[in-house]
């Protein structure tokens, strides 16, 4: 059998999977990141995992082909490299892919994280009876990706594309942690939950539940779901600025684009009631422009999964094109 490695490296864990052509999966793996240590010795250790992979694979008759790869970040596709990502510094201008190919001698293919949930979620999960449509990814940050004609727009190879998390909401906004305020990335993501819930308490607001875990610094967008359940003042309009500053990207990228079609993930999808409906609510009030009998806006379908499925998407795709 013919297998690709592909791997969704986060700050944290690098979730990974053996792959054949047809989506299944074999020999599910976490490893943790550690990069920390620095760029050399991540290379290193992964280098050896995968060599380790590739000998048990061909103790059983299999051949692994290449590795696909999902980075956090804004990334260089042609040239491999990771040019920022804020939760992966010491990998920063550094050459990851031609650097584990040496290791491994084996092709490598990388893209940005939120392309390879959108490759993903377009092969095996929500977005494959849509040809076009925006995907969302809600975690410590907001990722964004586009399906166009069934493919990712890849945009002018900049290093960028889809970044709908860095698009502007409110000029006047929150200040995001690129620098810029007002970002749908500082109001609807994992740290804009917890931070603004720390401001608000910082600022007198005590007649809240998250008051308790503020003070014992265990402040995170699980509590604030769960007390927006719970009818939480302040958890509920927090969700609800999370939600109206989806609407208004969503709508944003509608209008742009002439689509109809929104698919989210992430970690942070999972707190879906408590923040739908003011997407609807705020995309009914801003947009003129789409006919709603036309709209989906629904949930992905792989969870922590999309972005390895399309890391090995990609990696076959490379491969048909004779690399």
């Amino acid at each position: 059998m013919d297998l690709v490695v592909a791997l969704d490296i986060g700050g944290t864990l690098v979730k990974g999977a053996m792959v054949d052509r047809e989506g299944n999966t074999l020999d599910d793996f976490k490893l943790g990141t550690l990069i920390g240590r620095g760029a050399n010795d991540f290379v290193a250790r992964l280098g050896s995992y995968i060599n380790t992979l590739r000998k048990n694979a061909a103790a059983k008759g299999d051949r692994v082909l290449a590795i696909g790869m999902g980075v956090a970040g804004k990334i260089l596709q042609k040239e491999g490299k990771i040019v920022f990502s804020p939760n992966l510094m010491p990998l920063n201008n550094y050459p990851l892919a031609s650097e584990l190919q040496k290791r491994t001698m084996l092709p490598v293919f990388m893209d940005n994280d939120a392309n390879a949930f959108g490759i993903g979620e377009r092969w095996k999960g929500a977005g494959r009876e849509h040809e076009n449509w925006l995907g969302i990814t809600l975690g410590t940050g907001v990722g964004g990706v586009l399906i166009l004609n069934g493919e990712r727009w890849q945009g002018d190879d900049v290093g960028f594309v889809g970044e709908i998390g860095h698009t502007i909401v409110y000029p006047e906004g929150p200040l995001c942690n690129c620098g810029k305020r007002g970002c749908l990335e500082a109001l609807s993501s994992a740290t804009a939950l917890t931070r603004g819930a720390k401001e608000a308490i910082e600022k007198g607001e005590k007649e809240t539940e998250l008051a308790e875990a503020y003070e014992r610094n265990e402040l995170n967008p699980i509590l604030i779901a769960d007390a927006a359940g719970r009818g939480d003042k302040l958890a509920v309009r927090l969700f609800e600025r999370f939600g109206h500053g989806l609407g208004i990207a969503i709508s944003n990228t509608f209008n742009l684009l002439g689509i109809t079609t929104c698919i989210i993930g992430g970690g942070v999808s999972a707190a879906w009631p408590r923040f739908i409906d003011e997407v609807w609510k705020t995309l009914r009030e801003v947009n003129s422009m789409v006919n709603f009998d036309q709209v989906v806006i629904k949930r992905a379908s792989l969870g922590n999964r999309a972005a390895v499925l399309g890391a090995a998407r990609l990696a076959w795709i490379e491969l048909g094109k004779g690399h």
